[in-house]
């Protein structure tokens, strides 16, 4: 809203919109609300379509059978086991 705001106060409707004027308030102001709406929405949908275009590009390129990158899977390390010392567990000293 602030954007349709911004957009009637730089044109030449600053002064009706400063007034309050029932024109602006009434028509001017939902109607570019819409108008906004509609290109945000616009921007949505074209990006959308760009992202399909892009997908459909690298489909082609790499083929219908391309391998797809395998997660590296972490081997599975060896168990361990301690070996029973001989010595005590108290330092001499």
């Amino acid at each position: 809203m602030h954007k349709v705001m911004k957009i009637i106060y730089d044109s030449a409707l600053r002064d009706m919109l400063l007034n309050e004027d029932e024109k602006v308030v009434e028509n001017v102001l939902p109607s570019l609300a819409a108008y906004e709406a509609l290109l945000v929405i616009k921007e949505i949908l074209d990006t959308k379509d760009f992202e399909r275009k892009k997908e459909l590009e690298k489909l082609q390129r790499d083929g219908p059978l391309a391998v797809k990158p395998v997660e590296e899977t972490p081997e599975p390390t060896p168990e361990v086991t301690k070996q029973p010392t001989t010595s005590s567990p108290v330092k001499k000293g």
